[in-house]
């Protein structure tokens, strides 16, 4: 069974006219694990951002997942990775690009996994402005042990927001609340076949502008079922 070798902290950072930011693991990563790329945009000047480029320190350049943004006006989330990172040496790190003037605030977080494959299994995001923010895999997993990667979030207009976390079943990754917006990272590894769901509920009664994005990835090998010789024989193979 795959697992999660390491994460990075994932801690907010505040900045006006950046064009950039870089997050580190903290240890080199192993060839040929994959790193998965989570990362939250608090917006500024009523625009929203989103990357324009995520690059690791090999020079390699991650794959766009999915992105969301339910009010452009105050931030984004996206998800990222490469499936198989390269030989490093010194520290390991990913720089996530984006328009200065409209970035207020951003969080990363990197987290190395192994013993999983080279595609993305299923992928979603949805957005609300009522609590729970949900968000629910079009189609069940392809593996039972998938590993499942899940944000959610809240530009939220009421500071104080506290939302539940994490979602049933999952283990939180990081999370962050100040008076600007919430947003949690988690995760999971699967025990047996699911449409996977992640839901945030939160405490205040105003309206939010959430948004939730999962996607998972199979084990590698595509991670099927065994079928045992004597079933192959009884059914004439």
């Amino acid at each position: 069974m795959g697992s999660v070798v390491q994460k990075s902290t994932g801690a907010k950072h505040d900045f006006s006219g950046a064009t950039s930011y870089s997050e580190s693991l903290p240890s080199l990563p192993t060839a040929g694990n994959g790193v998965v790329c989570l990362i939250n945009f608090e917006g500024g000047e009523n625009t929203g951002p989103t990357a324009t480029g995520v690059v690791d320190s090999n020079g390699a350049n991650l794959t766009k997942i999915q992105s969301y943004a339910q009010q452009n006006s105050n931030g984004s989330s996206e998800q990222w990775w490469i499936p198989s990172v390269g030989a490093s040496s010194g520290t390991y790190s990913v720089t996530v690009s984006f328009p200065g003037s409209y970035v207020a605030g951003i969080r990363v977080q990197l987290i190395e996994i192994t013993g999983f494959g080279t595609s993305i299994d299923q992928y979603n995001a949805a957005g609300g402005t009522t609590s729970p923010v949900s968000v629910t895999n079009p189609a069940a997993n392809g593996a039972a042990t998938d590993i499942v990667f899940a944000m959610g979030c809240s530009h939220n207009y009421n500071p104080g927001a506290n939302p539940t976390y994490p979602p049933t079943g999952f283990t939180d990754l990081s999370y962050d609340n100040d008076s600007a917006q919430w947003n949690e990272f988690a995760y999971k590894i699967c025990t047996s076949v699911e449409t996977s769901t992640a839901s945030w509920p939160w405490t205040t009664s105003g309206s939010e502008h959430a948004e939730a994005l999962i996607f998972s990835i199979k084990p590698a090998g595509g991670g099927g079922p065994t079928v045992h010789p004597y079933m192959m024989m009884g059914m004439g193979m």
